[in-house]
């Protein structure tokens, strides 16, 4: 099985074998992972397929989240690396992962202040408890109880981060 190098630059990642284009079969696999089927809802006359005279509803498109560079190598969103890493090890192929961008300036932005937000709020123990899960992962899901204060740690969590950038959605 090949090695497959994963190149990180800004949100995009770049696969390829020693800088060149995967093997076919890798590459037509990988392929059908980032791509799927966009269905559009049709009406009216649009509805309509005139060459055969039926009247077709849904007209499928397939989009494809991904590209091929000038060298052959697959490029998609940086968000598939993890998937993209998983399907790799299931398939028998290595790889290795680069990031290839600069430094960034604010090189402290992931330092944790935890006196600022016992010095500011009072925590109840199930909110520490959640705090500490947080800080372990990268990202995640908060499913607690309506009323049982994740707006309120969402709030201590973002106070003890105060210099990164904190996405929340809700």
């Amino acid at each position: 099985m090949s090695h497959v190098l994963i190149r990180r630059g800004g949100n995009l990642i770049e696969l390829s074998v020693e800088g060149g284009p995967l093997e076919l079969e890798l590459e037509s696999h990988l392929k059908t992972i980032l791509s799927y089927k966009h269905l559009h809802q049709l009406r009216g006359q649009d509805a309509w397929d005139h060459a055969t005279g039926t009247y077709r509803p849904t007209r499928v498109e397939i989009k494809h989240l991904y590209t091929l560079d000038g060298k052959g190598r697959l490029v998609c969103s940086a968000g598939w690396r993890y998937s993209l890493q998983q399907e790799l090890f299931k398939l028998g192929h290595s790889f290795e992962y680069l990031c290839v961008d600069p430094p960034h300036p604010h090189h402290d932005r992931f330092l944790v202040d935890w006196d600022r937000v016992f010095e500011k709020m009072d925590l109840e123990p199930k909110q520490i408890e959640w705090l500490a899960a947080m800080e372990e992962v990268e990202h995640g899901l908060v499913d607690v109880p309506t009323g049982a204060g994740k707006t309120f740690t969402l709030a201590a969590y973002a106070l003890a981060h105060y210099k990164s950038r904190i996405h929340i959605v809700t």
